[in-house]
């Protein structure tokens, strides 16, 4: 199931799922709300349902509530406990905005999480000298394999060394770095 507000992104996800030659019955569209479409989706779900499910949660505001008054975080941590596979996509520009998250997530999820971001090395897009949209991303994984989470993993520390030594348009450091952990 997709959900998005934007009629446009949920018609190019059921281009590539035709492309894919994804079965039809297989992929779900909804224009609406993704919070409170997921969190009825999941409350209809057996344990052993919600086992075998795999939710990524991807807002453009991981702790800001929406139309029910749940915020993307409040599902995916929900999701997490009945043992759903889970990510969570988020992103900040400034490293107070950073913390903010992470404590959230230390907060709402109790042990078994792995996270891992790649950011600029700045500490605000300030630093930066132009908006280059975000100052870094993360994501948050529960109940995932290893084998995943060696791959992100790789993936992370992939980016940064594709990026070291790298510079800006402005001539300012565009390196990546990498950080990962649990909690």
């Amino acid at each position: 199931m997709f959900c998005d507000l934007d009629g446009a992104s949920l018609a190019t996800i059921a281009e590539d799922a035709r492309a894919l030659w994804t079965p039809s019955d297989r992929v779900r569209l909804v224009q609406g709300d993704g919070v409170s479409t997921l969190e009825e989706e999941l409350a209809r779900l057996s344990d052993e349902e919600a086992s075998g499910t795999f939710l990524h949660v991807d807002p453009y505001r991981p702790l800001e509530p929406g139309c029910t008054g749940e915020t993307p975080l409040d599902l995916f941590a929900r999701a997490a406990e009945r043992g759903a596979g889970c990510m969570l996509c988020y992103g900040f520009d400034a490293r107070d905005a950073r913390a903010v998250v992470l404590e959230a997530l230390h907060e709402w999820i109790s042990g078994g999480a792995w996270y891992g971001e790649v950011s600029l090395r700045a500490e605000d897009l300030s630093e930066v000298g132009f908006d280059p949209g975000v100052l870094g991303c993360g994501v948050v994984m529960c109940n995932v394999g290893e084998e995943a989470l060696a791959a992100c993993s790789r993936l992370g520390e992939g980016l940064a060394q594709a990026y070291a030594g790298a510079r800006l348009p402005n001539g300012h450091d565009g390196a990546l770095e990498f950080e990962e952990g649990t909690f």
